[in-house]
């Protein structure tokens, strides 16, 4: 043989093998064998994607739980907090309210007391301006302010109001002089 003839018989052999119809496999034994486990696969996958999705729905709903708890148990504190806060600058306003009235009752008494003293003074001048000469001028100045002083102690508002006043008054000191703020300032000089 030729080597020509020997080509072309190998071509024809590679030719037919190639183009031999492949008989194609049959594959329905092995499906039926595989077929129930896809389907044991589908239903685990399934049941484990509903856990998943009911396991997650349940931690949100928890977590939401928690935070709205949290978040109402601090607006609980907070609002007790403020409301002591305000409860106590009330407190604390009502004490400087009763201190300020207190102070501005014994200010009105002084000043009432301190009015009725300059009127009984000004009566008094009065008798020494209309009877500068008249012999007796001193015992009727004498007079109108014993009378004067007499009424200022015996008026029942302000012997009221004295009362917290002379009581405010201290009687245990004794008024110093500090004799070094003189010398130092002639000294300065």
């Amino acid at each position: 043989m030729d080597l020509a003839t020997e080509f072309e018989s190998s071509t024809r052999q590679i030719n037919n093998i190639i183009m031999a119809a492949v008989p194609s496999p049959n594959y329905q034994g092995d499906l039926t064998t595989l077929n129930p486990f896809e389907k044991q696969r589908d239903q685990i996958i399934n049941h484990l994607e509903d856990s998943y999705n009911s396991q997650t729905l349940e931690m949100v709903q928890t977590k939401e739980q928690t935070d709205i708890a949290n978040n109402v148990r601090r607006q609980v504190n907070k609002s007790e907090n403020e409301h002591r806060a305000v409860q106590s600058k009330v407190e604390n306003a009502e004490i400087n309210l009763k201190k300020s009235k207190e102070i501005l009752q014994h200010q009105i008494a002084k000043q009432q007391i301190v009015i009725n003293l300059f009127w009984v003074l000004g009566s008094t001048l009065l008798v020494y301006i209309f009877l500068k000469s008249s012999p007796y001028v001193h015992v009727f100045a004498l007079i109108v302010l014993v009378v004067g002083f007499a009424y200022v102690l015996q008026n029942k508002n302000l012997r009221l109001s004295l009362v917290p006043l002379i009581s405010s008054l201290d009687w245990n000191t004794t008024p110093s002089f500090d004799s070094s703020k003189w010398t130092s300032t002639i000294q300065g000089q």
